[in-house]
C-alpha cells in the first residue's frame, strides 16, 4: 500500500501525524527534472523530505522521491534524449538518493510524447524505456523504481500506445496506475475514477481501472509489478444533473481548465463542509444534497440541482481494493494522503478491499 505526499500539504498533515501503520511506502511529491539533465529539489523541499524519511523509517515505511507531476514534467524529454543527458540524469538522482537515504525514485511524466506533457517528442516513449533501463544500472540495486502512468500505455512515435514496454517491466519495480481524472469538472459530469465499463456503454471504454490492466498487460507489464492509483478527491461542477454522464474523450488540459467554483476537492473537505456526514459507518449527503451511486463506473455522486460532485467514498474504494486483489495487481496506492478523514476511513476501506488489516 502507497501514497503520495505533496510537500504543500505539511502544515496540515505534517510527516510526523500520517498514520504509517497504513502505509508500506509513501512518496514525496516533488523533485524537478530540469532539461540539462538535473534533477532538483529546494532547500526547504529537501528538509521536509528529511522530515518525512525520518517519520517513515521509524515505521518501517519506505519513502521514494516523485519527481515531475502535473506541470513539471517538462524537463523530462530532453533528459531522456541522448546517452550524454541519460547519464546526467542517473548521476542527478543517484546523488539525491544518497544524499537524502531515499528508498528509491518515482518517475512522474506526465506524459510522453504528448502535447500535454509541455516539451515532448515522437521518440519519448523509446527514450524513456532506455533511461529506465539506465536507472536501473546507475543506482544501488536495493533501489526501488516506480512510474506513475496513465491508464493506456505511453503513446509510441506513431501516436498510438507502443506496443511493448519489456524494456521498462525489465527496469521497474512497479508501474502506478493513474486511476483519477478520467472526468473533471463539466456542466454534464462524469465519473472521476471508474472502476471498470459495468454497463458497456462508455464512449472512453479503455478509460478505467480493469481496462487499464488489460492494457497494460497486453504490452508485457506483468501484473504484480501493476499498482492501482485511487483517488482520495473528487470533482465539484456546476450543473443541474442528476444522472453521470457516458463518458467522452476530453484531454489532460481540459480536466483542469476548471471553472470559477469548480474544481477538485478532497473527500475530508466535503466532510469538514458538511457536504457528507458520517451516520453510523456510512457517509451520507448533507447540505441539501442528495447521493447517487453511479452503476456504471461503481462510484457515488452528490447532486443538488445546482452542484454535482463525483468522488470516491469508503465503499467504491472497497470494491477498488478487492479488484486489486483478485487481478493479482502488485498493490494501491493513493492520491493524496491528505484527502482522507481523520478516522482513516478511505485507507482502512481500501486495505479491507486488498484483504489488509
Amino acid at each position: 500500500m502507497g501514497g503520495y505526499w505533496p510537500e504543500w500539504v505539511s502544515g496540515t498533515l505534517p510527516p510526523e501525524k500520517i498514520d504509517w501503520t497504513k502505509y508500506s511506502y509513501m512518496a514525496y511529491a516533488f523533485a524537478v527534472p530540469n532539461s540539462d539533465g538535473t534533477v532538483s529539489l529546494s532547500d526547504s523541499s529537501g528538509t521536509m523530505l528529511k522530515r518525512l524519511i525520518k517519520a517513515g523509517h521509524a515505521a518501517n515505511s519506505k519513502i521514494l522521491l516523485s519527481i515531475g507531476g502535473w506541470g513539471q514534467s517538462n524537463g523530462f524529454s530532453p533528459s531522456a534524449a541522448s546517452d550524454t543527458m541519460r547519464a546526467k540524469f542517473v548521476k542527478s538522482v543517484l546523488s539525491l538518493y544518497n544524499t537524502y537515504g531515499i528508498d528509491g525514485i518515482d518517475l512522474d511524466w506526465e506524459y510522453p510524447n504528448n502535447a500535454a506533457a509541455g516539451t515532448y517528442s515522437p521518440q519519448d516513449t523509446a527514450n524513456f524505456q532506455t533511461l529506465l533501463q539506465a536507472l536501473r544500472a546507475g543506482l544501488p540495486q536495493k533501489a526501488i523504481i516506480t512510474a506513475a502512468v496513465a491508464q493506456a500505455p505511453w503513446l509510441a512515435s506513431n501516436g498510438q500506445s507502443v506496443a511493448s514496454v519489456a524494456r521498462a517491466a525489465g527496469a521497474l519495480d512497479y508501474i502506478m496506475i493513474m486511476n483519477y481524472d478520467v472526468w473533471g469538472s463539466s456542466s454534464s459530469p462524469g465519473p472521476n475514477a471508474p472502476l471498470a465499463n459495468l454497463c458497456g456503454n462508455s464512449t472512453q471504454p479503455g478509460a478505467s481501472a480493469a481496462a487499464a490492466v488489460k492494457q497494460w498487460a497486453a504490452a508485457g507489464m506483468p501484473k504484480n509489478k501493476m499498482i492501482l492509483g485511487s483517488p482520495f478527491y473528487g470533482y465539484v461542477s456546476t450543473s443541474s444533473k442528476t444522472k453521470l454522464v457516458t463518458r467522452d474523450m476530453d484531454t489532460a488540459a481540459d480536466r483542469r481548465a476548471l471553472t470559477s467554483g469548480d474544481g477538485q476537492v478532497n473527500f475530508a473537505s466535503l466532510v469538514s463542509q458538511g457536504v457528507l456526514s458520517l451516520s453510523g459507518s456510512e457517509f451520507i449527503a448533507g447540505s441539501g444534497f442528495t447521493k447517487y451511486w453511479d452503476d456504471c463506473s461503481d462510484t457515488p455522486y452528490l447532486a443538488n440541482g445546482n452542484k454535482v460532485i463525483t468522488y470516491d467514498d469508503p465503499d467504491s474504494l472497497y470494491d477498488k481494493g478487492a479488484f486489486v486483489q483478485q487481478a493479482g495487481l502488485g498493490g494501491s496506492a493513493v492520491w493524496s494522503v491528505d484527502g482522507d478523514v481523520a478516522s482513516g476511513a478511505l485507507i482502512k476501506a481500501l486495505r479491507k478491499g486488498m484483504g489488509m488489516s
